[in-house]
C-alpha cells in the first residue's frame, strides 16, 4: 500500500483494489461462530458486501478523476463498514438496527397516504404491528451513526471523518464552489463557470475507502470459523492502525444504563 510515510492517491486506489480483490476471491460460506446469532453474522455479511460494491463504483469515479463523484459513494462504504463493525462488537444490536428499517418503512408509508395512496394503508398498519411486536424493554438504540460510533473506541475518530465526507455529499453551497472559476474577487464578470468539478487533487476519499474496507472486512473476518488467511488485509489494517476489534466505551455503558433505567421505571409504574 502505502508506505510508513504519507501515501499518494494512487498507493490508496491499488489498495483499495487488492482488498476487493482478495474479498471476491474468498467471500466464505455463511458459517461463522456457533454461539453468534445468525441474523448478525448475515447483517455483518451484508454490509461489508455492499462496501466493497459501493468501493467499487467509487474507484470507477475517482480513478477517472472524478473524486468529487466519489465521495458520496466512499461516505456510503464508510457507513457500512462502521456499522458492520459496531454489530460485531455489539451483537444484541441487531434487532434495534433492524426496527430502524421499519421505522423508515413506516415514515414512507405515512408519507404515500398523505400524499394519497389509500392502496397502502393494509401496509402501513401490518408494518405498525410487526414494529409494536418487535420492540423490547431496554433496547439500546442505534438509530444514527453517531451513536453507533460513540458506542466504539475508535468510532468518534471515524465519525469525524464520516462528517467531513458528508459536507460534499449534500445539496448545499460546500459542493457550487467547485464549479466556479474566479478570476478578480472585486469584478464577477471575471469568473467563469465549468460544468465539472475544479479540483486538482483530494487525497481523502482514497485513504478513507481504505478505511471503509478495512472495517468491513475485519467485521466479517472476526466472525468467521476458519479465519482464512487475508494478507492485503492485515496489511492495511496495521499501516492505516485499524485494531482487529474496538473495545465498548463509557458511552454505551451509559446508554445501556438509561436504557434499563426506562424498564424500571415502567416496571415500578404498573
Amino acid at each position: 500500500m502505502v508506505g510508513q510515510t504519507s501515501p499518494t492517491n494512487d498507493e490508496c486506489w491499488d489498495t483499495c483494489d487488492a482488498l476487493i480483490r482478495e474479498w471476491r476471491s474468498d467471500p466464505g460460506p455463511v458459517n461463522f461462530e456457533s454461539r453468534r446469532n445468525p441474523n448478525n453474522g448475515t447483517a455483518i455479511f451484508g454490509l461489508a458486501s455492499h462496501a466493497h460494491t459501493l468501493a467499487e463504483a467509487a474507484m470507477s469515479l475517482g480513478r477517472g478523476g472524478n473524486v468529487l463523484g466519489a465521495i458520496p459513494l466512499v461516505r456510503f462504504a464508510l457507513e457500512c463498514g462502521l456499522t458492520a463493525r459496531w454489530l460485531e462488537l455489539f451483537e444484541d444490536s441487531t434487532l434495534a438496527l433492524s426496527l430502524e428499517a421499519v421505522r423508515l418503512e413506516v415514515a414512507l408509508l405515512d408519507n404515500a397516504i398523505a400524499q394519497r395512496l389509500p392502496e397502502t394503508a393494509d401496509r402501513l398498519a401490518e408494518v405498525k404491528a410487526l414494529l409494536e411486536s418487535s420492540e423490547t424493554p431496554g433496547m439500546v438504540s442505534g438509530k444514527v451513526l453517531e451513536q453507533r460510533c460513540n458506542d466504539m473506541s475508535d468510532g468518534p475518530h471515524f465519525y469525524l471523518l464520516y462528517r467531513a465526507l458528508s459536507a460534499h455529499s449534500h445539496a448545499g453551497m460546500t459542493v457550487t464552489p467547485f464549479y466556479v472559476i474566479k478570476g478578480d474577487p472585486d469584478d464577477v464578470t471575471t469568473w467563469r463557470l465549468s460544468d465539472r468539478p475544479q479540483l486538482e487533487s483530494l487525497g481523502m476519499p482514497a485513504r478513507l475507502l481504505c478505511s471503509a474496507l478495512v472495517l468491513a472486512g475485519l467485521s466479517w473476518k472476526a466472525i468467521r470459523l476458519d479465519r482464512p488467511a487475508t494478507p492485503v488485509l492485515d496489511d492495511a489494517a496495521s499501516r492505516l492502525h485499524i485494531a482487529p476489534r474496538p473495545t465498548r466505551t463509557a458511552s454505551r455503558d451509559q446508554r445501556e444504563r438509561r436504557a434499563a433505567a426506562k424498564v424500571d421505571d415502567t416496571s415500578d409504574a404498573t
